[in-house]
């Protein structure tokens, strides 16, 4: 009894105490945040409502809570309990959000209310008296705010696809070899744009013209090792580190980034559009073949066409050669060729797939071994192991970083891939555990170092079932423990709250602020 009068005390106190929360998508917009606040400063003066804290988000979408801190922020102080407020003044149903599930519009809203706290919409006709009519026009609102999202999404997709079809550069940064250049409505050049330039005048259209000569040489040179030296994309990228060249975002070459090169059809003079949508803040999804936009000559091209397909033949092929049976017998030439097998040595031959690709088929690459009658040399297994494990760990800083980048979180590989810098404020490090079976017969797995300087550690662990599966756990640095330490399957010094069975769900807990806050 006594604590339930000491919360109605403090709801009193706080009853005609209240918080504003004001949005706005872009800097054009009609609402700004500056109209938002008189108009709810009126508002509570006429009601008797004293403002004395406000929560903002300029030029945020209202699709979803991600990139949202003043909501966030808000939700947060509300679920504590602490929040010195009874009253939260909105402008109207739209400013609190634009949310394709109206669902979750009325979620966060029921938060508040639960914690017992209001929330009133200023300029909305209905009274904030709980009654069926005010429910039902509420939702109603609710969904024309998702409504108008979803038409206004059509609308862009629509004058882009017109755009595109004239050969217009629709948005983005330019690829490696090109550049964007401002030109008028009567067709006129007016000059190059530089990274983070836009143009000023909607009139004004972007085309693609060809970059630096170094950089049109440079594509060139790797369309021609592939197809015509016969290089492997790995020697590619060892050539290109080697003399120098790095890739424009100023790291080191590596696969991913001439696989991407590869296939984009702009270098023989093709613009394609649509290849995937990523529409009302949802997940990035890959479109049919037939729902792409191809215009030919919109580029000019720094390739051939014959070039570009050879180029592509090429690669299918290379990526059909994974047949086992092909495999062990290549490898089996190489053998005999040179006498010897490592790492290094499958890497450099250009007629047989990489080491990680006999790791993938064969379960390992000393299942291979075995296979083509080789035995490794002394220490052997431990260096072999070693050095695909920290391939794979790098992998998988890469694959972290590119879902992170999806987020609209900007983030940087260092340390020769060995760690991952996010918003120039947090260190990303990962290590790969391999299982292996105790004398129980368990399955267990071993961490004897970890290396140091981390804010974040996700902790990656082989699964016995396959070589290239893996579940993972995303540790704060205060949580994580000391080394040398042991983890079964569901027991380990590291709590089970940081576990995710996918790449996905563990991104979702390195972009959640509240595993930083843990």
């Amino acid at each position: 009894m006594a604590t339930r009068a000491r919360h109605k005390s403090a709801g009193n106190e706080t009853a005609n105490l209240a918080a504003t929360y004001l949005r706005m998508s872009t800097e054009h917009q009609r609402y700004s945040t500056e109209f938002q606040a008189i108009e709810i400063a009126k508002y509570a003066q006429t009601t008797g409502l004293t403002i004395i804290r406000t929560y903002a988000d300029e030029a945020k979408s209202g699709l979803n809570m991600r990139g949202r801190p003043g909501l966030r922020r808000l939700i947060y102080d509300v679920g504590s309990g602490r929040a010195p407020f009874g009253v939260i003044l909105v402008y109207d149903v739209s400013r609190w959000g634009r949310f394709q599930d109206t669902d979750e519009s009325a979620h966060y809203e029921f938060l508040c209310r639960t914690a017992g706290i209001r929330v009133i919409y200023c300029a909305e006709p209905f009274k904030d008296d709980g009654s069926p009519l005010t429910l039902l026009v509420k939702n109603i609102k609710r969904v024309m705010a998702a409504e108008y999202s979803r038409e206004l999404s059509a609308k862009v997709f629509a004058a882009k696809r017109r755009q595109a079809l004239r050969g217009v550069h629709t948005g983005g940064p330019p690829v490696y070899g090109l550049r964007r250049v401002l030109v008028s409505e009567d067709g006129k050049p007016k000059g190059l744009l530089n990274q983070g330039e836009y143009r000023a005048l909607k009139s004004d259209r972007v085309h693609l013209v060809h970059g630096p000569s170094g950089e049109v040489e440079t594509v060139r040179w790797i369309f021609t090792a592939l197809v015509e030296d016969g290089l492997t994309q790995r020697q590619i990228v060892d050539a290109l580190n080697e003399r120098g060249s790095r890739h424009p975002s100023g790291r080191p070459w590596d696969k991913s980034m001439i696989c991407k090169l590869l296939d984009n059809e702009k270098y023989a003079g093709v613009s394609v559009w649509n290849q995937a949508s990523y529409k009302l803040k949802g997940p990035r999804v890959a479109n049919a073949r037939e729902d792409w936009v191809r215009v030919p000559a919109a580029v000019e091209p720094i390739i051939s066409e014959d070039l570009f397909r050879r180029a592509q033949e090429c690669r299918r092929e290379r990526r059909n050669r994974t047949d086992p049976t092909l495999m062990l017998d290549g490898l089996r030439n190489l053998l005999r060729e040179q006498g010897d097998l490592s790492i290094e040595i499958i890497d450099r031959c250009p007629t047989i797939p990489c080491a990680d690709t006999y790791t993938r088929v064969f379960g390992g690459l000393l299942k291979a071994y075995r296979l083509v009658g080789y035995t490794p040399r002394r220490n052997y297994r431990t260096r072999e192991a070693d050095l695909l494990r920290t391939r794979r760990q790098r992998e998988l800083l890469r694959r972290i970083a590119e879902r992170i980048r999806e987020h609209g979180v900007t983030c940087e590989l260092q340390y020769g891939m060995r760690r991952l810098r996010v918003s120039g404020e947090v260190t990303i490090i990962a290590k790969v555990l391999p299982p292996y079976e105790a004398t129980s017969g368990a399955v267990l797995w071993y961490c004897s170092q970890i290396p140091r300087g981390g804010d974040i550690y996700v902790i990656a662990r082989e699964l016995p079932e396959s070589p290239s599966a893996e579940d993972y756990f995303v540790v704060p640095a205060h949580r994580m423990p000391m080394p040398p330490f042991r983890m079964g399957r569901e027991t380990g010094p590291i709590p089970q709250v940081f576990h995710a069975t996918s790449l996905d769900r563990t991104v979702a807990l390195l972009t959640r602020q509240s595993v930083c806050e843990v």
